[in-house]
């Protein structure tokens, strides 16, 4: 049984390698048919609708900005939680290490706890400024994401009827990037999974 499975295995490989020479070329050009495909629905679709979609093409762009700012931030303040944590931790350690040596027998000095009570105080500082740098990073991140948002409010308002007219030209772009991005991935994982 198991050397028909293996006798089996071998012949989806044998078949594989034959035809590996012709199956990237294939890959590729299914992939670049896509996306003349697509480049030609959106290029008739633009002319369809006329100038609308240039003059509406700032606010979509800002709101792209302003998607990819939110993520940033987002991440910033994980980051920031994170290395909050660390550091209550930290002084919960340095705490507990100073009160165990300041209830040891003052007339022995054990430099072993001595020594933990010092990494635990550089654990601590270390892990201040880590939080120090990532709220500032976050600060930063979450102005930088104000900022955008407001833009994409700005140009929302004075560009109401172009983002309207154009909206079926932006929405079928998306859909064309995103069939795009999984005809990538899935030729890239094709090729990976042959080589």
């Amino acid at each position: 049984m198991a050397s028909k499975i293996y006798e089996k295995f071998q012949l989806k490989r044998i078949f594989l390698y034959r035809d590996r020479g012709t199956f990237f070329p294939e890959a590729q050009q299914l992939f670049q048919t896509s996306f003349n495909n697509c480049k030609q629905r959106l290029a008739v679709l633009a002319k369809d609708l006329g100038s609308c979609v240039e003059r509406a093409r700032p606010f979509y762009d800002a709101c792209k900005q302003a998607e990819e700012a939110q993520s940033e931030t987002q991440k910033a303040a994980q980051e920031y939680q994170r290395s909050v944590e660390i550091y209550r931790v930290a002084k919960e350690t340095l705490s507990l290490a100073e009160s165990k040596l300041l209830k040891a027998d003052k007339r022995e000095f054990d430099a072993a706890w001595q020594e933990y009570v010092n990494h635990a105080t550089m654990k601590v500082m270390q892990a201040e400024q880590d939080k120090t740098r990532s709220e500032r990073t976050h600060e930063e991140k979450s102005k930088l994401y104000q900022e955008y948002e407001q833009k994409r409010v700005t140009l929302q308002r004075s560009l109401k009827r172009s983002i309207v007219k154009s909206k079926p030209y932006f929405d079928a772009k998306e859909n064309a990037e995103h069939e795009l991005q999984v005809n990538k991935i899935n030729t890239i994982l094709l090729i990976f999974c042959f080589q």
